[in-house]
C-alpha cells in the first residue's frame, strides 16, 4: 500500500461520503488548481500526483464541490499543523507523547512529517455539519495546548487542506510521509466531554 493510499485509507476508510477538494498549489501560491474527487475516484487520484510536488487534499468533506465552512458534509478528522520553529521533529512527536500520556491531548491517530513539520491528526466518527461549533472547540482546545511547538493557527479552519504524504514539498525537497498510522477513532462528544467538561 503506497503512502498516500495509507492516509487516504485511515482519513476516509470506505464510508466517504460527499466531496474532497484536491489540489496542487505550487510554491504556496493562492491561484491554485482544484479538483474535486469522491470515494469512488480518490486512491486512483492520489496515486496520481504520488511523487509529484505540492499537492493538498481536505480532510473533511462537503456536500457540493465548494471548499467552505459552510459546505461540510462530514467532519473526518481534527488536525493540526505543527511549523517546529523551536523543535526538531523527533523532539516534537515525544512532546506529543508526553502531552497524550499526561491526558493534556488525545494521543495522535496519524502523524505526518510534511516536509518541515508535523501534520497531527485525530481521526473522528464522521460527525454531521451539526457538530460545527464542537468540532471547532476542539480543534481550537488542540492549538491551544501544543502552540508552544509551534501549531499555526491559521490551519484551524475546517476547510483547510493539508499535504498529502507521498508528495514532495517543494520549498525542501522533502518527501512528505506518514509517521504513525494507527486504526483509531474518536467521538467528538467524548472527546468534548473529556477535555472541554
Amino acid at each position: 500500500m503506497t503512502e498516500a493510499v495509507a492516509y487516504a485509507k485511515h482519513l476516509y476508510a470506505d464510508d466517504l461520503d460527499g466531496y474532497i477538494q484536491l489540489a496542487h498549489i505550487p510554491n504556496g501560491r493562492p491561484d491554485f488548481k482544484g479538483a474535486y474527487v469522491t470515494n469512488e475516484t480518490v486512491p486512483r487520484s492520489l496515486l496520481e500526483v504520488e511523487g509529484e510536488a505540492d499537492y493538498f487534499i481536505t480532510p473533511n468533506s462537503y456536500y457540493i464541490p465548494e471548499r467552505s465552512s459552510r459546505n461540510i458534509r462530514h467532519f473526518r478528522s481534527l488536525f493540526i499543523d505543527l511549523d517546529l520553529v523551536n523543535y526538531g521533529k523527533g523532539e516534537a512527536v515525544y512532546e506529543v507523547a508526553l502531552l497524550a500520556g499526561a491526558g493534556e491531548i488525545p494521543e495522535p491517530t496519524m502523524i505526518i512529517d510534511s516536509g518541515r513539520g508535523l501534520h497531527l491528526y485525530w481521526r473522528i466518527n464522521h460527525a454531521p455539519v451539526g457538530a460545527a461549533w464542537t468540532w471547532q472547540q476542539l480543534q481550537d482546545y488542540l492549538y491551544s495546548q501544543l502552540r508552544h511547538l509551534g501549531a499555526d493557527p491559521a490551519a484551524t479552519d475546517s476547510a483547510r487542506l493539508l499535504r498529502i504524504p507521498g508528495t514532495i514539498n517543494s520549498r525542501n525537497g522533502a518527501l512528505c510521509r506518514p509517521v504513525v498510522i494507527t486504526d483509531k477513532q474518536y467521538s467528538m462528544y467524548d472527546l468534548r466531554a473529556q477535555y472541554l467538561n
